[in-house]
């Protein structure tokens, strides 16, 4: 038996409505996962020096290197 079919959650899924609210509930667990790498790249980036600025030019081409 895998770790997924002994959760509890998912027991829970097979009510109606519950896969749905499975569903959400990972989603909104992988969108708040997605903020804390994007604050943290956002952070490392500050600290390289590069700015929002830099990283448009880069990608619409203006950026000379």
């Amino acid at each position: 038996m895998s770790a997924l079919n002994s959760s509890p959650e998912t027991n829970s899924s097979s009510a109606p409505g519950g896969l749905l609210e499975e569903l959400e509930r990972r989603q909104d667990e992988v969108l708040a996962q997605i903020d804390e790498l994007d604050a943290k790249v956002s952070a490392l980036l500050k600290e390289m020096g590069v700015t929002e600025t830099d990283s448009a030019e880069i990608e619409t081409g203006k950026y000379a290197a």
